[in-house]
């Protein structure tokens, strides 16, 4: 009878001892920007973000276009665009899920010759911990997908449209912590061996902004979150009937 009055307890307590459905929350207005460094003039940048949170999953996209004009002349140069978003974890302990990124996008080396300018671009997306009270290259990695160090030799162009996947149960964000989503594609130009009678570069990324919408979609992460699983009513239960048995004895 103990048992029985016990384990009814238990069960009627159920609603309190299952999973409640809970999300990040908090999430504040992305902040995007495209940089730019070396000598030169960036021409017809545009960048844009949307989002969306739901309560199962939230995702970030960034489209945009951007020319950079390099100096005629052998240097270091680059085109840095992010993009991220800030939220909280909340009370409750939430896991990642299904995380994915998807990267549509043309790069062009104009002018130049064949073997300069040599680009190269990272494509990368990734949840961190905001551990101070910015962004910082320094903060933890939680989970990231992507891809670096993809090459356009000289004269001539490509089109990358790739997806990532991350694990169907990613790690667990820390109850009352502060984290982002983050998108960064860094694009690097070396120029070595330019001349005089070389023809002038520019370097251009087109991701579905003002000057290519509709023909590439531009970058994209989604990431599902799902309440850490409180222990089934079963599993509640079982103890109880090990301690039933136990006093029968």
């Amino acid at each position: 009878m103990c048992v029985s009055i016990r384990a009814a307890a238990c069960v009627a307590a159920a609603g309190l001892c299952a999973p409640v459905l809970a999300q990040p929350q908090d999430f504040q207005d992305p902040i995007s920007s495209t940089g730019f460094f070396g000598n030169g003039n960036p021409i017809g940048a545009n960048l844009a973000t949307t989002e969306t949170v739901g309560l199962l999953a939230a995702s970030l996209r960034a489209r945009g276009d951007w020319s950079f004009m390099l100096a005629r002349e052998n240097g270091e140069f680059g085109a840095p665009t992010s993009a991220f978003r800030v939220f909280e974890c909340g009370p409750i302990p939430v896991r990642l899920q299904d995380m994915t990124f998807t990267a549509h996008a043309k790069w062009v080396n104009g002018g130049g010759t064949n073997t300069i300018p040599e680009t190269r671009f990272d494509v990368n997306a990734a949840i961190r911990e905001r551990v101070g009270a910015l962004p910082s290259f320094n903060d933890p990695i939680i989970l990231g997908l992507g891809s670096i160090n993809n090459p356009l030799i000289g004269n001539g162009l490509t089109v990358y449209n790739e997806a990532f996947g991350g694990p169907g149960l990613g790690p667990v964000l820390a109850a009352g912590r502060t984290y982002y989503v983050e998108m960064l594609v860094r694009t690097r130009i070396t120029v070595t061996g330019f001349t005089e009678f070389t023809p002038s570069i520019t370097v251009t990324n087109e991701f579905g902004g003002d000057l290519s919408q509709g023909v590439y979609d531009g970058f994209e992460v989604i990431f599902g979150y799902r309440t850490v699983p409180a222990p089934s009513v079963a599993a509640m239960l079982l103890p109880l009937g090990l301690v039933a048995s136990r006093r029968r004895r």
